[in-house]
């Protein structure tokens, strides 16, 4: 476990690692101690790549990330081949961040949910008021997944849990995105799926489960394009009960 004290009150500040092309972690656990629930502070990116040496093949997996502000963030620099595999995360602001993107990206087994925090067992872990507070934080200002342009994200077996917005498709930096899910969950999020845009070829969605107090999907004016739902449930709830899963469940 690495414990983080850099960056603190700075959202724009250098990430906590920077990966360049062909890196990867694994087997690590991220936590913010000076973290607070009850008022949450900003700090810089989990991990991000790096400005300076882009490219492919970075990975990471079998980790979990407590607390982070921001979790982990791809792009805007050229990149391809990411793969996130059995993540775990607490984000107080975004989860993942993902964009240009030229060949395919995966996201395999992934929980972005308040419970990663309140269940960690540490110090400073969300309870009573502090839980509360810290849950409504997220409630009204965090986003799970948002995506700008990738060309194929394959998305499987994705949670996302009691977020202001689950899963964000937009313009990113250089285009727009193509993509699949599947059996892919956003619960008690105020949105579970937001489409601002995607490319020509669109989004297809299978066996997926998107429940929003707000909206399960929502499709603004800005989008043009195409999304198809097969064997999806689709709601709009004022309240939904969820376990947090094992990652082997």
């Amino acid at each position: 476990m690495l414990a983080l004290y850099a960056g603190r009150g700075e959202e724009e500040g250098t990430e906590i690692i920077g990966m360049q092309r062909g890196t990867g972690l694994r087997e690590l656990s991220f936590w913010f101690p000076e973290q607070d629930a009850a008022q949450p502070v900003p700090y810089p990116w989990v991990a991000r790549t790096t400005r300076d040496v882009t490219g492919n093949n970075t990975t990471i997996t079998n980790a979990t990330i407590v607390n982070a502000w921001q979790g982990v963030r791809i792009g805007h620099e050229w990149n391809e081949l990411h793969t996130f595999r059995n993540l775990h995360m607490t984000a107080l602001k975004t989860g993942l961040s993902i964009d240009t993107v030229t060949d395919i990206g995966r996201l395999n087994q992934v929980l972005i949910s308040p419970r990663v925090w309140e269940q960690s067992g540490l110090p400073g872990a969300p309870e009573g008021a502090a839980r509360d507070a810290c849950r409504a934080w997220q409630a009204q200002a965090a986003t799970g997944v948002d995506i700008g342009r990738s060309d194929w994200e394959y998305i499987h077996e994705v949670r996302v849990e009691g977020l202001a917005v689950g899963f964000r498709f937009r313009q990113g930096e250089r285009g727009t995105t193509n993509a699949v899910m599947v059996n892919s969950q956003a619960i008690d999020c105020g949105s579970g799926l937001v489409l601002d845009s995607l490319n020509g070829i669109g989004l297809a969605l299978t066996g997926c489960e998107l429940r929003g107090r707000e909206h399960g999907v929502l499709a603004p004016a800005s989008f043009q394009t195409v999304a198809t739902f097969h064997s999806c449930q689709l709601a709009r709830s004022e309240e939904h009960t969820s376990e947090l899963q094992s990652p082997n469940t």
